[in-house]
């Protein structure tokens, strides 16, 4: 079963294997309000990619679905997915939502 937890859990096991391909100083925050893209965001265009990629990869392990976040859709929304780790919690459920039914 999908759960709002499970899914930040998996989007904190993704931001943490990204983390560790960074410097201590660069390395992302893990709460929902810690801001990804913004004019206080902390990921830049090579983050954005490791991180959707370590995202998709996680959520495959571990909801056995494939989901692609970097589509047409997730660029124009009105309101950015990748804004907070909480947004982008919000927008993979959705997407998982979406495949269950």
């Amino acid at each position: 079963m999908v759960t709002n937890e499970k899914v930040l859990q998996a989007v904190v096991n993704a931001i943490e294997a990204v983390n560790q391909l960074l410097p201590t100083e660069a390395r992302l925050g893990k709460t929902v309000d810690t801001i990804l893209m913004g004019d206080a965001g902390a990921v830049d265009s090579l983050k954005l990619v490791n991180l959707i990629v370590a995202i998709e990869q996680e959520i495959e392990q571990t909801f056995h679905v494939s989901i692609n976040l970097a589509d047409d859709e997730s660029m124009s929304l009105a309101e950015n997915p990748f804004a907070t780790v909480g947004s982008l919690a919000n927008y993979v459920s959705l997407l998982l939502e979406r495949k269950s039914s």
